[in-house]
């Protein structure tokens, strides 16, 4: 993804000339007439210079991934300057990014529910077809509880069924910490029970819990670069 693979073996030996016009550090500043320049210059190696473009926007993605909208405006600021078009699983990935900063953004708002609350509780999130996992993280195996329609209420995770009947609930005062991995989101509590929430939207769990949480939003660095392609389909593994 964001890079194209050349047959020509002479791109690998340009692009060692190129890199020190046009790079991962000077894509944001540099300006569209400079790049336009470039491509002037080098306009009978044309094919090959696009491919280059490609390879640079790539690298300044896994270098600077990060759930932001400075991420966003400067990523779009590339594609446009570049004059690149994408894939459409690259254009999922970059609407995936908007979605988890809008909701790292957006106010909480209380949702309504057809189960009982305790008092002065209320529900802000939700999330359906999530499973939750039993999780070992010395031998990193996961054992399957069920799939739950999950709410995340200011108090506890509430997990429900489709008749909206609470079968599971983990309190937020017995979350020790919260980790995303590529497999999932894993909430570590002070009893030392362990478990793994999944979805087709993995990182979406975490986005959530980061906001009844905020205390872990500081404590957590963020997922790197690997983790965020991988959590929004989007991995492309390539060795540069």
């Amino acid at each position: 993804m964001f890079v194209k693979f050349s047959k020509d073996i002479s791109f690998y030996t340009l692009r060692r000339k190129w890199i020190w016009e046009l790079n991962e550090d000077n894509i944001v500043s540099i300006s569209r007439m400079k790049i336009r320049a470039i491509e002037k210059k080098y306009k009978d190696n044309a094919n090959l210079f696009d491919e280059f473009k490609y390879l640079v926007f790539w690298r300044w993605v896994k270098k600077n991934t990060d759930i932001s909208e400075r991420f966003v405006n400067n990523f779009k600021k590339i594609i446009n300057k570049l004059g690149l078009s994408l894939s459409p699983k690259e254009e999922k990935f970059i609407t995936n990014i908007e979605e988890y900063v809008f909701s790292s953004w957006r106010p909480l708002k209380s949702i309504p529910v057809r189960f009982n609350l305790f008092p002065k509780e209320e529900v802000n999130l939700y999330q359906s077809k999530v499973f939750l996992l039993r999780w070992d993280d010395i031998d990193c195996k996961s054992y399957e509880l069920g799939e739950y329609d999950l709410y995340y209420s200011n108090l506890r995770l509430i997990f429900c069924d489709k008749s909206y009947t609470i079968q599971r609930e983990i309190y937020n005062n017995q979350i020790k910490d919260i980790d995303i991995l590529i497999i999932g989101t894993i909430v570590y509590l002070h009893n030392g029970k362990n478990y793994l929430l999944r979805s087709n939207n993995k990182l979406l769990s975490y986005i959530f819990l980061l906001d009844i949480m905020p205390q872990f939003r500081d404590k957590n660095k963020k997922p790197d670069y690997y983790k965020l392609y991988s959590l929004s389909d989007a991995f492309f593994n390539i060795i540069n």
